[in-house]
């Protein structure tokens, strides 16, 4: 008895001892992005050890302001982080060394998760209702914005006929309760969280999808020289991410409680994911960001999406 003891003892030491080591054999990748549904596939990848499996310590961190990611993959404390057309555009317009590696959601009619809430006590079911309007956009040109200032004009409304104020996604609820802003442009889970709290109403026209349907909304970037010293990393990351999405779909509930942990809320909302991602999916944002005067040059979408071998 005491033998068995002895043996069980020395067992769980022997995997106490090594548990540390095997962590310190994993490579860290550092994974930054704004708490929003669509990176859900990366938090399913940690949660469930694929990467981990793949030899991969990732360190997920959520950074509100999407803005703050490039600095941070340039810095060196980021090596993946989320990013948009008009957040890559004018970083390698200037000069940045930075580049997509792997898609992740897309916009699809019928399933839209980036959308406009207004004050409760407003109906908005045309572009015109918006004019005079004060509206919060998660970022001045971001992504969401310009495709929303594209949808106006498209719709014969001056985009200057709107009053655009930059709010970051927590802050938007306070800002609709105390009627600063006439309505918001947002993203899920925060979209369904107004709408359930009663501090918004979802507009009755979809403006992203009604410019843009099957257009990106965000994609995960590095740098380039980060990216071409570490192309199994990359290639790692994209066979999680697909593994993961796949995984989410017949696993919702389950998904969910997993990004309630990062995300802080839960929805039963499911973006439109897709990993492949080419330089021919920039195009149409490169003409919009010219239009709205967001870049000057015509940027060459091939510099633009770093693929592994």
């Amino acid at each position: 008895m005491k033998s068995r003891f002895a043996i069980l003892t020395a067992a769980v030491a022997l995997a106490s001892a090594l548990q540390p080591t095997q962590a310190q054999n994993l490579t860290k990748l550092a994974i930054g992005y704004p708490p929003a549904l669509d990176f859900l596939p990366a938090i399913v990848a940690k949660e469930r050890g694929c990467l981990a499996k793949a030899g991969y310590d990732a360190q997920l961190t959520v950074v509100p302001i999407a803005t703050n990611i490039p600095p941070a993959l340039l810095s060196g404390s980021l090596q993946i982080g989320m990013s948009t057309p008009t957040i890559l555009l004018p970083a390698v317009e200037n000069g940045l060394d930075v580049a997509a590696i792997a898609g992740m959601s897309w916009m699809a009619k019928g399933n839209e998760g980036v959308s406009i809430v207004a004050r409760p006590d407003l109906k908005v079911d045309a572009a015109s209702k918006l004019e005079g309007m004060k509206i919060g956009v998660p970022g001045l040109m971001s992504v969401a914005d310009l495709v929303f200032r594209k949808w106006l004009t498209t719709s014969g409304v001056p985009a200057n006929k709107v009053v655009y104020v930059e709010v970051a996604l927590p802050r938007m609820a306070e800002m609709l309760k105390s009627k600063t802003l006439d309505g918001v442009v947002t993203v899920e889970p925060v979209m369904s969280g107004l709408v359930a709290q009663g501090l918004g109403r979802r507009a009755e026209v979809e403006y992203y999808s009604s410019v843009a349907d099957g257009a990106m909304i965000t994609f995960w970037a590095a740098t380039g020289a980060w990216a071409r010293k570490n192309p199994e990393a990359i290639r790692a990351f994209r066979a999680c991410l697909n593994e993961s999405a796949t995984w989410i779909k017949t696993n919702r509930e389950e998904a969910s409680e997993m990004g309630k942990k990062y995300l802080n809320v839960s929805s039963s909302f499911t973006p439109n994911w897709k990993v492949e991602i080419v330089p021919d999916d920039f195009s149409f944002f490169v003409d919009v960001s010219r239009e709205f005067g967001l870049i000057r040059s015509n940027v060459d979408t091939q510099k633009l999406v770093f693929l592994p071998d």
